[in-house]
């Protein structure tokens, strides 16, 4: 027998373990948009910056603006504990690990074959899961995911084939490395247990900040002084603070704490996309037949990723009020 009680609330539980709002999925579909054009910040950023002084000078101002914003809101600034304990771990995964490799990634090869290289993510997500025992295959994950590598392979082989016939093609594979372990360490960060009782502004700012204290860390070992600044690199640098790790990483923490985890993680997926259609329309880069057929497949990956998710956790709420 099922409960009548099927209020609006109820019924939006069916998408999402945590009944998640419309607006967490806006959040999803923000990360689609907004992560599939730092790329291009990326590039335009480094013309001035080390690799390592970029991501310590970019998440830190982030860190400190979100902090800002949950001051202003009257949300709670200061962790226990066992969230610092968690907020640190989280911060140095995604973006010590993690976001590391991107940016040493995208200095050594197209950032088109970066994105391709961190579709890997969702793979190694649900791998990792089923180490830990907390995931297992399932035939429309496979499906979805089968689809998804496709269309982004199809998305960077025009990088890969020009990589691969110029003379820095050996730098280039070094770049698809790192790319990889990016997508791993992601990976890695999104099945550790996310700090769902801090409030997600300040979650974002925490992790931000640590992030920004490892990459200076790193930097005052390892990277030279920063020279001249060009006015465009310090708009790349500002779109980077502001939009890509302060609004994006806002997003990422409030879907990670209310969709189900493979659907935030298909944002991997989209990415690549964003930035091709984006250099085609503000950077006169061609669209080929790779591309389009690519684009079809990457969105179709995306949608299945997110229905298989939002379906499968949908009839496990529906069984649990079935009595």
């Amino acid at each position: 027998m099922t409960s009548p009680n099927t209020s609006p609330r109820s019924r939006s539980a069916l998408f999402s373990p945590k009944g998640a709002q419309p607006g967490d999925w806006g959040a999803l579909w923000a990360l689609y948009l907004i992560w599939g054009s730092t790329f291009a910040g990326l590039e335009v950023a480094l013309e001035s910056f080390p690799p390592l002084i970029l991501g310590a000078i970019r998440l830190s101002l982030a860190g400190l603006l979100l902090m800002l914003i949950a001051y202003s809101k009257g949300a709670r600034l200061l962790p226990t504990r066992p969230e610092l304990l968690g907020l640190t771990k989280l911060g140095l995964v995604y973006w010590v690990c993690s976001q590391s490799m991107v940016i040493l990634a995208v200095a050594l090869a197209p950032s088109g074959v970066v994105g391709v290289t961190l579709a890997l993510t969702p793979l190694f997500a649900r791998l990792i899961g089923i180490w830990r025992g907390t995931e297992r295959f399932s035939a429309a994950f496979l499906v979805s995911a089968f689809v998804g590598i496709v269309g982004v392979a199809l998305l960077g082989w025009p990088s890969f084939r020009e990589a691969s016939s110029s003379n820095g093609s050996l730098t280039s594979l070094m770049g698809i490395g790192c790319g990889a372990l990016s997508a791993l360490a992601w990976a890695a960060g999104s099945n550790l247990d996310q700090v769902t009782s801090f409030p997600r502004a300040s979650s974002a700012a925490w992790q931000l900040c640590i992030g920004g204290l490892g990459f200076a860390l790193l930097s005052l070992a390892l990277s030279s002084p920063v020279g001249s600044v060009s006015v465009k690199a310090g708009l790349g640098l500002l779109y980077l603070v502001v939009v890509g790790s302060a609004v994006a990483f806002t997003c990422y923490v409030r879907a990670m704490n209310t969709l189900p985890r493979q659907a935030v993680l298909s944002f991997t997926y989209i990415n690549p996309f964003v930035a091709l259609v984006l250099g085609f329309l503000f950077f006169d880069e061609s669209l080929g037949w790779e591309t389009l057929a690519g684009g079809f497949a990457v969105m179709l990956a995306a949608y299945l990723t997110v229905s298989e998710s939002a379906i499968s956790f949908g009839r496990r709420i529906r069984i649990r009020r079935t009595v």
